[in-house]
């Protein structure tokens, strides 16, 4: 591929990893004609290939920020194929559905051609007998009454798992569960949307996102999510506060023109840990949050009991296998979360307060065998010791703090709670400072 700009290997990786974001991952939805399993990365890399010379540049800069009218032509291109890849899968599982029945077909011919092999047999029988050779072939035929009995495919099964060793057996019988299994969801699931049939955008957009305003609802959402999650990747969160309010991604034939979006962000700040634990727990898993705050995801009179529902609504989503489902968890509104949080606060302990500190103190652990000549910060020396390069491979300042000390050859003891399962470490080699990062 030659190219009217520089040719830059790191730059390709980066737009790789940025056209990823179009198959899905954990902070997007995925594209609704992008799906791995149809080989949307392959394609996605032919299309890249197609288009980049044209493009003048790559689709991201160094520093994660995306170059959105360079993306809008690859869009443009994935669009303009989106309805046949709708039909083509449409024709897919025709096609599945046709096999499979041919298959179940093939199986009840056999149980026919069993049920005639058996009328034949007492046919002939009846014939014999009436002939004069009745007790030698009626008892023939009782020894052979086995052999002329209509199995059903289950019965047919069961009989090869009795020549199987045990374990080989177990595997397929469990296989077989989760096949019939599968088999009996794809006869329930109804999908409604029906991509690649007459309507199929209109019907996705009511029944998925009931977005009355397509436009501001979705796509600028998800233009802003693919910004987002480029500058994660590549220099750290761009705002905490954050996330993409949909279960589903727009249409790629709808994400266009997006350069006339200005994406920016306000970085804000983290949840607090407990603020974080309320916003991602369900209400079984409040034992791990401090006792003051459990009400709010239980009681009927919690102002956010809506964040903790028992029953999760799941949408198949026209599939047939439950990992593909979406889940369709409430998304946890921040302001009404800190303000109930907020009045309870004050109840927690110290200990408790000190663990719900947004920024806490990295700590810094290391065996005192690989500084012993390197001067170190303690409580009669030195309180802060720049790190050396050469002993550490790497910068910075180490301080002395004493709750964080324990001594040389001292004996470490096992915390209270854990006294039954941890043992008391003696002669300590372990030492413990506060790190400091070297200034930018």
């Amino acid at each position: 591929m030659l190219l009217p700009f520089p040719y830059d290997f790191e730059r390709i990786v980066d737009d790789f990893v940025f056209m990823c974001f179009f198959v899905g991952n954990d902070f997007l939805p995925h594209l609704p004609c992008m799906d791995i399993r149809d080989g949307a990365v392959d394609y996605l890399l032919l299309v890249y290939a197609k288009l980049l010379p044209s493009l003048g540049g790559y689709l991201t800069k160094p520093g994660g920020d995306v170059d959105l009218d360079k993306v809008d032509v690859i869009l443009a291109e994935v669009g303009a194929v989106e309805e046949s890849i709708f039909q083509r899968r449409v024709a897919k599982e025709r096609e599945n559905t046709m096999r499979d029945a041919r298959r179940l077909t093939s199986g009840q011919r056999d149980q026919v051609m069993a049920t005639v092999a058996k009328d034949s047999a007492v046919a002939v029988t009846t014939k014999r007998l009436k002939g004069g050779e009745g007790a030698a072939v009626a008892t023939a035929e009782d020894d052979d009454d086995d052999s002329t009995k209509v199995l059903t495919p289950a019965e047919r099964q069961e009989a090869k798992y009795q020549n199987m060793p045990v374990e080989l057996a177990l595997k397929y019988r469990i296989q077989a569960k989760e096949e019939a299994k599968l088999d009996k969801l794809k006869a329930e699931i109804k999908d409604h949307v029906r991509l690649g049939e007459p309507g199929w955008k209109t019907r996705y957009y009511e029944d998925k996102l009931k977005a009355d305003d397509i436009e501001i609802g979705t796509i600028l959402s998800y233009v802003e999510g693919l910004c987002w999650v480029m500058r994660y990747y590549y220099t750290g969160v761009a705002s905490w506060q954050w996330f993409y309010p949909f279960h589903y991604a727009p249409f790629a034939s709808d994400l266009k023109n997006i350069d006339r979006f200005k994406v920016s962000f306000d970085v804000g700040q983290p949840f607090c840990p407990f603020e974080q634990l309320m916003g991602v727990f369900p209400a079984d898993s409040r034992h791990a949050i401090p006792k003051p705050y459990q009400w709010l995801l239980t009681d009927a009179e919690s102002p956010i009991i809506d964040f903790y529902p028992q029953d999760i609504p799941v949408d198949p989503n026209g599939k047939a296998m439950p990992w593909l489902w979406v889940v369709l968890l409430p998304f946890i509104d921040e302001t009404r979360l800190l303000d109930a949080m907020r009045p309870i606060n004050d109840k927690l302990s110290d200990a408790e307060k000190k663990r719900n500190e947004r920024f806490g103190k990295e700590l810094l652990f290391f065996h005192a065998s690989i500084a012993p000549d390197h001067p170190l910060p303690s409580a009669e020396g030195l309180q802060s010791v720049a790190l050396t390069p050469s002993t550490f491979q790497m910068f910075g300042n180490v301080h002395y703090v004493e709750s964080s000390d324990f001594p040389l050859r001292c004996t470490v003891p096992s915390p209270q709670a854990s006294k039954l399962e941890l043992q008391d470490v003696p002669n300590n080699q372990c030492l413990s400072f506060h790190f400091e990062m070297p200034a930018a």
